[in-house]
């Protein structure tokens, strides 16, 4: 039930990037091929490892720019203090998942963000 809505919080958050950086956005879906019909399309009852590599590595590029040189979450590169204090917690929780596919830690910190 909790990936349940960690999958809704999640779509919820890709509506809401697209009204706060629609470009990044837009060059994300651009660049790995995602339509907003494959947006709307996924499953609501889904683990992130039941999720295509390709949804993994959009929610790895939503959050591109708050990677660090060691391609991990630097709260430093977030002005909203209420947001860096979000990803600060899923930074702590998630910097040492394994990464299996390269976007496994974008999409654990992406689903994470926007659950607290």
């Amino acid at each position: 039930m909790k990936l349940f809505y960690l999958l809704i919080v999640s779509i919820l958050m890709f509506n809401f990037c697209r009204c706060t950086d629609n470009e990044h956005f837009e060059a994300c879906k651009k660049n790995l091929k995602i339509s907003e019909a494959e947006l709307d399309s996924i499953p609501r009852k889904v683990s992130i490892g039941d999720l295509s590599t390709n949804y993994r590595c959009f929610a790895k590029c939503l959050n591109e720019p708050y990677f660090g040189k060691d391609g991990k979450i630097d709260p430093k590169l977030i002005d909203n203090e209420d947001l860096r204090a979000k990803y600060v917690t899923c930074k702590n929780q998630y910097d040492n998942v394994e990464d299996v596919t390269g976007c496994d830690y974008g999409a654990y910190i992406q689903m994470c963000v926007y659950q607290e």
